[in-house]
Order: structure tokens, then C-alpha cells, then sequence
């Protein structure tokens, strides 16, 4: 064959070969960059939305309630958006106490009369999620946590001294009212605290430390053993029988006994008798109380 003809195929395979693989890297490079879809993450009830803020770390929103609530006149509504915006301004982390009037500046309250600012500066002095500062003359949100727990670090550290001082755990919504982010810190803490639900009808969650040195090994054996019984809905006579059944006793105590309450008898009062003082009458007789006449003894 012409070596010509066998070069010139040679170099048609070169081509081909090249083309081929430059297509298959553009198709991969194509896969590759398309984003993946992330699992959706369960919302939780603790999660806070996210709101808009101003440079002064107030919620829009709450400063359009204390505008309605000016023009409505409403005392209780005013008040509640005040202190809404002390927590707003707390939770963005903006611990700086302010004034009355600060406070009204912020949210755009600079016209409210007189009266109305008296008697919101008094409510303020009293709540009990406002810090006064009376040597500055100005207030801060307090949540039910105190200022000693910004972070999740302080957290810890507070969980940490309920646990050694026996108080114990720490509500999820006092943990929500004291840092930004709390579902965050919390999960960060997860190798270091307890979250219980509470077994009540809110089925509130719980923060208890997780204190390492109470983590005893148990043997497999009574860890199945344990599970196996099942006391849920016997009452303390039917556990009493089984243990009875099977050859064990019940612990022996000293068993609270029912104090029965003493059933006098009541005694039947007698007919008080009313003596007429006007003996020298005839026509007059001597009555008991029930109306029956009473016979007097003659001399």
C-alpha cells in the first residue's frame, strides 16, 4: 500500500481518536457542574425566622407594629413592641442599654405624649424582661437565662454549674430567648449535653449536661434483662403478683396508711326553752324554739 494513503489514515485515526475524547471531557465537565440537590432539613419549632434589620439591629416589622399600636392607641400593644425591640436588638447582639427616648427614637415613636411616656417608663422599670440601669437611666432586654449566657461556650458552662449545684436542666425557650441562633449552638453540643422532651402537653425540650463521669460499663446481660420487662400500665399489686409468681419478693417498706377521719356523731341539739317573765297573766303560755307549747310543772 502507498505510504502515503497509510499516513494520511493514520492521521484521520489521531483526529478522530482526539475529537472523541475532547467530547467526553466537555460532557463531564457538564455533569460535574450541575448543583446537587441538598436533602431538605426538617424545620424545627424552636427555629427562629429570619428578620430584616436596620443598622440599629431592630426588626422592621415590630417597628411597624409600634407605629399601629401608636395610632391605635393602645398601651398594651405599644408595650409589647418596646420590649420586642430590646429582644431584637439583644439577640442581634447589640448589648449597648438605651434610653426612653433612644428607644423611641428607634422606632420612630418621638411624637408619643407625655402621659403615655411616663407610664411607659415606669412599665419598663418593672417588667421583668428589662434591665433598668438606674445610675445611667437606661434599659436592657434581660432574658430568663441573665447576661451570663450569650454564647454557646457560656451555655456549657452554665449547664455545667446547674448540673454540679443539682438544679438541673434548662428550658429550650429560655435557651431560644438568650442566643441568636440556638438550634445551631445546641446541635454543636450535642456530645455534651441531654435534649429530653418534657411529658407534657407543650412537650417542651429540656438541656441537661452530659456529665462523662457518671457513664458506668453495665453488662449486656442486665441491659437485656432490664429492657425485657415491661411494667408499663401494671399497677403496683399486679408487679407485686409477678414477682410473687416467679419466686422473688417485693421490697418491704413501711407502707403509708390512710388516715381515716374521725366520724363524730353530731349531737342533736335540744329545744332551748323562753321563759315568760308575765306569769301573772293567764293567756300567756311558754313556747320552745319549734313552736311546740311547753307545759309548765304548777307549785
Amino acid at each position: 500500500m502507498d505510504p502515503a494513503l497509510l499516513k494520511e489514515r493514520q492521521d484521520f485515526k489521531k483526529r478522530a481518536l482526539a475529537a472523541t475524547e475532547k467530547k467526553v471531557a466537555k460532557a463531564k465537565v457538564t455533569v460535574d457542574s450541575r448543583p446537587t440537590q441538598k436533602p431538605k432539613k426538617k424545620k424545627s419549632k424552636y427555629q427562629r425566622p429570619k428578620p430584616s434589620h436596620n443598622a440599629a439591629g431592630i426588626n422592621d416589622s415590630i417597628k411597624q407594629a409600634a407605629v399601629v399600636a401608636f395610632n391605635s392607641d393602645n398601651p398594651a400593644r405599644l408595650f409589647k413592641a418596646v420590649v420586642d425591640t430590646m429582644k431584637e436588638r439583644y439577640l442581634t447582639k447589640v448589648y449597648e442599654p438605651l434610653s426612653l427616648d433612644e428607644i423611641l427614637f428607634a422606632i420612630n415613636l418621638t411624637e408619643l405624649k407625655t402621659d403615655r411616656r411616663q407610664w411607659l417608663y415606669e412599665e419598663l422599670q418593672k417588667n421583668s424582661k428589662i434591665h433598668y440601669y438606674s445610675e445611667v437611666d437606661k434599659f436592657i432586654f434581660l432574658p430568663s437565662l441573665g447576661h451570663k449566657v450569650r454564647n454557646r461556650h457560656q451555655l456549657l458552662n452554665y449547664l455545667k454549674d446547674r448540673e454540679k449545684e443539682g438544679i438541673g436542666g434548662v428550658r429550650m425557650t429560655d435557651v431560644i430567648e438568650a442566643l441568636p441562633n440556638p438550634e445551631r449552638a445546641v446541635k454543636r453540643l450535642e456530645d455534651d449535653i441531654f435534649r429530653i422532651p418534657r411529658g407534657d402537653r407543650d412537650k417542651e425540650d429540656i438541656l441537661f449536661y452530659n456529665n462523662k463521669e457518671y457513664e458506668l460499663p453495665v453488662d449486656e446481660i442486665f441491659i437485656t434483662q432490664w429492657r425485657a420487662v415491661a411494667v408499663d400500665g401494671q399497677s403496683e399489686g399486679d408487679i407485686e403478683k409477678y414477682l410473687q409468681n416467679v419466686g422473688l419478693s417485693a421490697m418491704q417498706g413501711e407502707s403509708r396508711k390512710r388516715k381515716v377521719p374521725n366520724q363524730t356523731k353530731k349531737s342533736r341539739k335540744k329545744a332551748r326553752l323562753f321563759k315568760v317573765h308575765n306569769t301573772h297573766l293567764d293567756i300567756l303560755k311558754d313556747y320552745a324554739e319549734d313552736g311546740t307549747q311547753v307545759t309548765t310543772p304548777t307549785d
